[in-house]
């Protein structure tokens, strides 16, 4: 019996390549997460608001908030007189307050990838794309996963030891049809296969 796969990948690379390939990832891979965006329902629902991109008002955080966040999140009990009273006048403000401020001193500074690795872990056999990783993100993701996180290079040439490596193609079309190549290569592949530099990595032909 063919043992199922189980993936997670991340493109990188040049603007447009990335873009394709990542938007052709997303339309084909079992489901597409964004790192700070596994929290964000949670977030929001501490908020009790769809915290618009233009806020009518600074947005005050109260003890309320912070305690709803902890719990929604299940962490752990933490204080929560340390952030209370923060006057934030946007939404990435406001994001970046609880995500990045709160949620790095409270749960520790890796704790959007520990989320990442646990919702990644309780998934059944599939590939999934994971977006918005800092470089430094994605060295801890591979550390952690191994051969189970795949990185995708899309662009001429990267310095960087990454998993596959899509070229640019003359047109958007070509760009998707390799782009699927690849995909389909990731379905198939046996999660023992080990990482191998760019530059070594045969390129599919069209």
């Amino acid at each position: 019996m063919k043992k199922l796969v189980k993936k997670l990948v991340t493109v990188i690379g040049e603007e447009d390549p990335k873009r394709i390939a990542t938007k052709t990832f997303s339309e084909q891979v079992k489901k597409t997460i964004s790192l700070r965006g596994l929290v964000m329902e949670d977030l929001l629902g501490a908020l009790g608001t769809k915290l618009e991109n233009e806020l009518s008002s600074p947005f005050v955080v109260t003890s309320h908030h912070v305690r709803a966040f902890f719990s929604r999140l299940q962490l752990g009990i933490h204080s929560v007189q340390d952030y209370v009273g923060k006057s934030l006048n946007t939404r990435q403000e406001v994001l970046d307050f609880f995500i990045n401020h709160i949620g790095t001193k409270a749960f520790g500074e890796d704790w959007l990838i520990k989320q990442a690795i646990e919702f990644f872990q309780k998934e059944k056999a599939g590939v999934f794309l994971i977006t918005d990783l800092t470089s430094s993100e994605i060295a801890k993701m591979k550390a952690a996963l191994n051969s189970s996180f795949l990185v995708v290079y899309a662009g001429e040439s990267s310095d960087e030891k990454v998993d596959y490596s899509i070229k640019p193609q003359p047109t958007t079309a070509a760009m998707r049809r390799i782009t699927k190549l690849y995909v389909e290569k990731i379905s198939n592949q046996k999660n023992k296969e080990p990482i191998h530099d760019r530059s070594k990595q045969p390129q599919p032909q069209l």
